[in-house]
């Protein structure tokens, strides 16, 4: 367990196949109060988020996570990465042309200063792999992966089914 705001639905704590140096990924899921373009919603909802890991798997990266999560910014985050002192953060495409991404970028330069990691961590936001792509790979190589993680779990917000203690659901 990563952390106790988060539940870990995947993890691959190495490397499967030799990729980049070691690329690996995570899924983690939260609940959120906001939608993608960080408006309250009436319930609450999951939000599933892809960690791409380098070969290091720095888990200082969860620190930031939640620090990102209690500063309300998570929602529009699909894909997390860190790589050598930088935060790469793939934000859904529709969200960030409605969001102020200015203002989000500096809110999360600041919660990632809050973080207590202990060194100073640059950002990348992004709506589409650009080129190059994730830790040196191509621009192809980075979404090809990106898409076979999104393929298989469909990260972002999603309607939270909720089992009742009787059985029945909500």
């Amino acid at each position: 367990m990563y952390s106790p705001f988060f539940r870990t639905l995947h993890d691959e704590k190495s490397p499967v196949v030799e990729l980049c140096g070691g690329m690996h990924y995570s899924i983690l899921r939260l609940i959120s109060w906001h939608d993608k373009y960080l408006k309250s919603l009436q319930r609450a909802h999951f939000q599933d988020v892809a960690i791409v890991w380098d070969g290091d798997h720095d888990t200082r990266l969860i620190s930031v996570l939640q620090s990102l999560y209690f500063s309300g910014l998570m929602p529009p985050v699909l894909f997390v990465g860190e790589r050598k002192g930088m935060l790469w953060l793939l934000l859904d495409p529709e969200a960030a042309n409605r969001l102020d991404l200015e203002e989000y970028e500096k809110r999360t330069v600041d919660a990632v200063g809050q973080s207590g990691i202990g060194d100073s961590w640059s950002v990348e936001l992004e709506s589409e792999v650009a080129q190059p792509g994730l830790f040196g790979l191509s621009g192809l190589e980075s979404k090809t992966y990106l898409d076979c993680i999104n393929l298989l779990w469909h990260p972002g917000i999603k309607h939270a089914v909720v089992e009742h203690l009787d059985g029945s659901f909500c």
